[in-house]
Parts: structure tokens; sequence; C-alpha cells
């Protein structure tokens, strides 16, 4: 068996002073040439491997002297977008990530060694970084900064192909989040993708991360904002424009509600909603959250629309017969319908009609109106406060746009003309000021993204339109996490949507989704996982479980002395020794995570590959415009 190598990277440099000695050597053997006369060519022999090894010294004690000086951590940095671009265009497709080193088993092993020490012995003296430029005190800088010094720093690039699988980004707050969020929608979005920026607490950074990546790519037009907080300045947004089936809009708004799809409640409103639709569809309406709630309010609107159907249905024909009460069929008088037309129309329908020809979506509407009055309202009681909340006030011409009315110059726009323009799109949803509101935005915008995904799988792209990824960046994901985005990360895949869910511990997502199963099924999706410092006990818990465990080799030394008299005389004897010993341990120490400075992370890529990695603060500043 080969014998453990220790190595200890904390001692004194030794190796300075053997290169200086071999320096005096060389040094020694040409002054023996030239002042004593001694052989010329002994004495080159000399001096030229003294000097060999004075060099072989030199650069193990300089390789150590770096080592300690990297320990001494890292500035942030402001990396001009100029500059960047010059980089970008040779990244062939792939994601910069700033600096770093992949994580190996001999960096956990320094971790250890390191966290074991006093700061003291770890961080240089303070006259050898001035002397190195540095004026800035390690021992007082936020978090272990000694982390990024482990391995020489290399540009950390992903392929996109690695992207694909989505991406969870776990930091607390300020550490690393919208750092992070500039840089990747800035090389998303110049590699001519759509990209959706979702943002429940509505900050401005965010939102100016968006435009300033429009205006840096040269079409400030490609930027799009939604902020519910100023409906003025936001566009119109259809959000019931794209569907096949009159099912998804009902699926969509069963979303909004919440619950189980077995609830009795739910799947009754799943049936009226699909009902409806289909009779809008039949008598030519644009579907809109408006439209929705004003018939089902009331099971009288519901009625009038039945009527509609009917009367469409048969051709316009004995309109007036219908508005007379004495011709209501004896049968009917005093059922379930107030509406005289609409029992008149019914009639009409189940008499002359046979049962074969009869069309199922209006049989369907009118067997849900025969019900109870009161029945009725009790079932559909979740649904209009739902519908409610997002067309009450300002929100209601915002996300049920009237097409027609040229006096209101707020553009209209879908997901999938956002999507086919490749467009920056920043979703501010007010979390803050009203978060039932904010939650149903979240709802209705991921689940019509995802009903696009869907259509685009089916049936691909626009003709003459080239396919593009979609990336879908959800900040909090306490927030907006919900089941349209598990149906993203399960499916989004083949439509090419990608998403990035940001959030600070992960119990925030148990406690949106309800229980650890429903969040564990959220996490077994997101392939790579991008952690920033955090504290939180269970968010440690998870991140080092899915790092894994390495082998930890520990040095333990024992010592002894003791005397004794002899007829000799008296005797001393003293023992030294030292064993290595090998422990599974995780991969990247919690107390590593825990204490990583501002804008440091350490990934999981493509499920297997770990980097330890810093990123600069990327400057959007635009160009000046040409004279």
């Amino acid at each position: 068996m080969t014998p453990a190598r220790i190595f200890n990277a904390f001692r004194p440099v030794h190796e300075a002073r053997a290169a200086a000695a071999w320096c005096l050597a060389a040094c020694h053997a040409v002054a023996l040439a030239l002042l004593v006369g001694v052989d010329g060519r002994v004495c080159l022999a000399i001096a030229a491997g003294a000097a060999a090894m004075a060099f072989w010294r030199g650069a193990q004690a300089r390789s150590l002297w770096r080592f300690k000086l990297g320990l001494a951590g890292s500035r942030v940095v402001r990396l001009p977008c100029d500059r960047f671009d010059r980089v970008r265009r040779s990244l062939d497709g792939r994601l910069w990530l700033g600096w770093g080193f992949r994580w190996q088993p001999e960096h956990t092993q320094l971790c250890h060694d390191l966290l074991k020490r006093s700061l003291h012995e770890v961080y240089p003296p303070r006259w050898v970084l001035r002397l190195h430029g540095r004026h800035d005190d390690p021992h007082e800088a936020k978090g272990l900064g000694w982390v990024q010094g482990l391995a020489p720093e290399r540009d950390v690039v992903v392929p996109m192909a690695a992207l694909e699988g989505h991406t969870a980004v776990l930091a607390v707050t300020g550490a690393l989040k919208t750092v992070l969020a500039r840089l990747l929608v800035y090389q998303l979005a110049s590699r001519g993708d759509a990209v959706f920026v979702l943002d429940p607490k509505g900050d401005k950074g965010l939102e100016q991360v968006c435009r300033d990546v429009a205006a840096r790519l040269g079409d400030p037009s490609r930027f799009a904002r939604f902020h519910a907080a100023f409906p003025s300045r936001s566009f119109r947004f259809d959000a019931l424009a794209n569907w096949d089936r009159e099912t998804q809009v009902a699926s969509r708004i069963r979303l909004l509600m919440g619950g189980q799809p077995d609830d009795p409640f739910n799947a009754f409103v799943w049936a009226t909603v699909t009902d409806v639709v289909r009779a809008m569809k039949r008598l030519g309406r644009r579907v809109t959250l408006q439209s929705l709630l004003d018939t089902v309010r009331s099971q009288d609107a519901a009625e009038a629309l039945a009527e509609e159907v009917l009367q469409a249905w048969f051709g316009q024909a004995d309109v007036a017969a219908a508005a007379s009460p004495a011709r209501r069929p004896p049968s009917a008088r005093g059922g379930p319908f107030n509406n005289p037309r609409l029992v008149h129309w019914a009639h009409r329908f189940r008499t002359e009609v046979p049962p074969h020809e009869r069309p199922p979506d209006i049989t369907s509407l009118l067997a849900a109106l025969e019900a109870d009055r009161g029945w009725f309202a009790k079932m559909v009681v979740g649904l209009t406060p739902v519908l409610m909340r997002l067309t009450a006030g300002d929100l209601g011409p915002l996300l049920s746009p009237d097409h027609t009315d040229l006096a209101d110059p707020r553009p209209v726009h879908t997901t999938r003309q956002l999507v086919e323009g490749r467009r920056v799109v920043y979703f501010g949803l007010d979390a803050l000021s009203d978060t039932s509101v904010a939650e149903g935005l979240a709802a209705l915008f991921l689940s019509d993204l995802a009903a696009t995904a869907g259509d685009l799988y089916n049936h691909g792209p626009a003709d003459g339109v080239a396919p593009r990824r979609v990336h879908v960046l959800c900040d909090e994901w306490g927030d907006l996490v919900c089941e349209p985005v598990v149906q993203l990360a399960n499916k989004g895949r083949g439509a090419g949507i990608v998403l990035y869910l940001f959030g600070q511990t992960v119990s925030d997502l148990v406690v949106k989704l309800g229980d650890e199963a429903r969040a564990r099924r959220v996490l077994g999706n997101m392939n790579n996982v991008i952690v920033g410092a955090t504290s939180d006990s269970d968010t440690l818990d998870f991140v080092t479980r899915k790092l894994g465990e390495t082998v930890v080799r520990r040095v333990t030394v024992s010592q002894g002395a003791g005397q004794k008299t002899e007829d000799a005389g008296l005797e001393y004897a003293a023992t030294r020794q030292a064993s290595v010993t090998e422990q599974a341990l995780a991969l990247v120490p919690p107390q590593v995570l825990a204490g990583l400075p501002d804008l440091h992370y350490v990934a999981i890529v493509n499920r297997a590959q770990v980097f330890k990695g810093r990123i600069p603060v990327l400057d959007l500043a635009a160009p000046s415009p040409a004279p």
C-alpha cells in the first residue's frame, strides 16, 4: 500500500532559505574560479548545478508564497462590458460564470486543515500584503476569504446544454443573486434568446438590469415591462390568449385557485369554466379574465350566455316566441331557469333535436345551469374572488385588454409574441403591497408560459421564426413557485424553456408548496445548483447531501516521556508517534458554505461537476452613440 503523503501548506517557507543558500554556493564557485584560480570548468559545473537548484527551490518558494497570498482573499471586481464582450465572443455558445477552479478532494483536505487554525496562521503578515499592493485587512473581511485561494483561478465556463437541466440559486439577501442575474441576463439575451425575469418584490435593480441589457445590445425595444404597481407604464398582457383546447383555460384557472385537482369544488369550477369557454368560442367572443368573471358572477349571466348560444345554434329563429311567457312549455314552468327565453330554447333543444345530434358542449352547459341556484352559487364561490383579484381596478384592462381600444397607447402582448420577439421582459408583481394578487399574477404568467411551451413542443415555432430558448429567472421562489413551475421543470426542456429559480432557503420552498415531498419534487428537477453564502441548516443539509462526500486524512500525533532508576543509573525514555487515518466527510464543509464572501459561490453543474468561483459586477453602461 502506498503511504499517505502529508502536505503542510502553513509551515514557514523553508524553500526560500534553501534557494538563498544555493545562490550563495553558485556565487562562491564563481569567486573561486576568478580569485583563487581553481579550475574554471569545475567551478562552472558547480555554479551551474547550484544555480539550477536555486531556481528549483525558488520556484517552490514562489508557489508556496503565491498560495499564502491567495488565502488573503480577493476584492470585488467591476468588469467593463466592453472588455467582457471581447471574451464573450470566443465562448462559442457557452456561459461564463466568473473565475474559479474545479473542486477536488485535495481542496476538502486543505479546508479542514485551515478550519482548525487561527486566522493569524492563515493570512500573510500585513507588511507582506502591503508589499504586494494590498492595503485591506483580510481579518476584517466579510466571510472566509481564503476559500478562493485554495487553487489557481481560471475562467469557469459552462456548456449551455448543461443549463438546460434547470438551475437553482441559493443565497442570503445581498450575497449573490442580483449580480448573478445581471451576468446571466446579459449573456442569455446576447445569444438571441428570450429572457423573462419574474420579480415579486419589485427590485429596481433587476428592472434596470433588463433595461440596460436591451440598451447594451443596441435594441432598447427588446425590453418590455409589466409592473402591477405602475399600470400606466406597463404593457397590457393578454393572459388567456394562448390555448388550443377549452380545457386548457379551465386548468389554468384552477391553478389560480390552488388546492388539489380532485377536490369537488375545484372539479366543478373546472367543468363550469370549460363550458363557459366553449360557449364563448361558439359565439366568436374573446375569452378574458373579465369576460369569465362577468359570466360566472351570477347564474343569471350564465343563463344569458346559454340563451345566446342556443339562439345562435338554431339560427336566430322564433326569437319573439321565445320572449313570450305564454309560449313557455308547461313542463318548464317553475323549472330551474329564471330566463323565460332560455326555457323556450332549452325546450326546443330537447324536443326537436335527437340526442345523438345535440352538441356535447351545449348539453353540458345546460346541465350545469339546471342545478339548484343556491348550490351553483356555493360551488363557484371560490372562483369569483380569484377572478376579482385579477380584474379589480387597473388590473382589469391590464390583464383583460380590449384590442379595439385605440385610445389606449399601451401595447398588447401575449407570451408567444414575447417569446418569438426574443424580448427581455421584466415582470414586477408588487408582492410587498398585495401578496394575494402577486401570487395570482405569478401563477397566471407561469401557467400561460407552460401552455406556450406545450404549444411550441407540439407544433414548433411559427413559420419563418427560428427556434429559440426561453430563459425564465424567478426571484424569491418562496413567492413564485407553484404548479406551473413544476410543469415547466418537468416538461419545459423539450420546448426550449430553461428555469433559473432564485431563493434564500429550502424552507421557503417547503412552506410555499405545503409539504417537503412537493418541494423535493421541484429540487429534484434542478440539475444545477449555485450556492452563495447561506446559514439555514436545512439548506446546508440539502446542499451538502447533493455535493456528496470524500475521504479526508487526519494526522494523529502522540508522544510520551518517562524515567526510571536502574543499577546502571538514571535512564530517560521519550516516544513520539504520528498516524494517519481516513474519514468520509462532506466534499465542501458546511462551515465553508456558510462563510462564503459576497459574490462567491459553490456550483454543482451537470449533477457531478463542482466548481468554486466568484463573479464580477458587470458594468452594463451602454456605449456612447456614434457621432
